[in-house]
């Protein structure tokens, strides 16, 4: 990798910000896939590796958050 590339990767990380309302359209399944191919990347230094990635389609979610917050309360 160049030092343009670790540049460019470094810039990246740093200027992300948090949205705080997600809206449609969500990512595509290949968009996800290649998000979760990225995190999988991450440094895992005790090799344990225990990352799970669920998708809550979107009829689902209204269940999902009832859920959420029946666990809250």
């Amino acid at each position: 990798m160049t030092d343009l590339d670790v540049n460019t990767v470094h810039q990246n990380i740093h200027q992300r910000q948090s949205i705080g309302h997600l809206v449609e359209p969500a990512p595509s399944s290949q968009q996800l896939q290649q998000a979760f191919e990225a995190a999988l990347t991450a440094p895992d230094h005790h090799r344990l590796k225990p990352t799970r990635f669920i998708v809550i389609q979107p009829e689902q979610r209204a269940n999902f958050g009832e859920s959420l917050s029946q666990a809250l309360a």
